[in-house]
């Protein structure tokens, strides 16, 4: 049975069990990675809902910022060496551009490579672990560094 703890930041954190990841887990992963499956390419109504969100936040005076979270190395490779999913290189041009157009922060990237992150790095074959993902924020917001210990 999956139980999960709430953490006082409202992240969840999976049991010990499941956060561990096999080369094999990763290898599979990578070839049919959960939730991009069917995005080949940007659809341009969604392109454009999401153009008109981020404008009108900005117009409320929301101060914007993307987040593009690492993929496990092994999964990143597959990508973007992949006819069907390389869509994940477009994607990110497309934040980074649409970001640098409107003055908005971007943190991370899809690469994990640009971060030295590991298999090691993920709770599983998606998510970071809390350590890691204090190690991409630290310069940007100090404060992180005070998080819970917990989750290595």
């Amino acid at each position: 049975k999956d139980e999960f703890t709430l953490m006082a930041d409202g992240s969840w954190i999976s049991p010990e069990e499941n956060r561990i990841v096999t080369l094999a887990e990763a290898i599979r992963h990578r070839t049919t990675p959960k939730g991009i499956e069917r995005f080949t390419s940007l659809p341009k109504d969604q392109v454009n809902e999401f153009e008109v969100f981020v404008n009108q936040m900005m117009t409320d005076g929301v101060d914007v910022a993307f987040f593009l979270p690492p993929w496990p190395p092994e999964t990143y490779e597959g990508l973007i060496t992949s006819e069907k999913y390389r869509i994940v290189k477009v994607e990110e041009s497309y934040f980074r551009t649409f970001a640098q157009k409107h003055g908005i922060k971007i943190y991370g990237s899809y690469n994990p490579n640009l971060y030295g992150y590991t298999r090691d790095d993920f709770a599983d074959t998606e998510h970071l672990r809390r350590s890691a993902i204090r190690r991409l924020f630290a310069n940007r917001f100090p404060e992180s560094q005070d998080m819970s210990q917990s989750n290595r």
